[in-house]
């Protein structure tokens, strides 16, 4: 049996070298991607996109595929992609679909 800390030098090491954390990154913004989306109408206005109601009668088909196709486009430019910042509207996506509890600390 490995000791604990050759065991948290392993686990270090696998997330860390070898550019497999690469994919458990991107793979973690297309689970935060996907909830954003299916959540579209909640998350919306914390990303700053609004549905005119007046545009489109509440809960209408129409409005829902707007609100649909908007997060779409926000997901596929600010959060798929690698190399973009996170932000708090992303963790709470990513916390909730997995279902777990964060704490941040903020490092200046």
């Amino acid at each position: 049996a490995a000791s604990p800390a050759a065991a948290a030098a392993a686990v270090f090491d696998h997330f860390v070298n070898g550019g497999v954390a690469d994919y458990y990154t991107w793979y973690m913004r297309l689970l935060t991607a996907g909830y954003l989306r299916e959540n579209a109408a909640r998350f919306l206005p914390f990303v700053g996109i609004f549905v005119d109601s007046a545009d489109f009668p509440q809960q209408s088909e129409a409005a829902q595929q707007a609100e649909a196709d908007m997060m779409r486009a926000y997901s596929a430019r600010e959060v798929e992609p690698m190399g973009k910042e996170c932000e708090h509207v992303h963790i709470t996506a990513l916390t909730e679909a997995l279902g777990v509890s964060v704490c941040i600390e903020y490092l200046d």
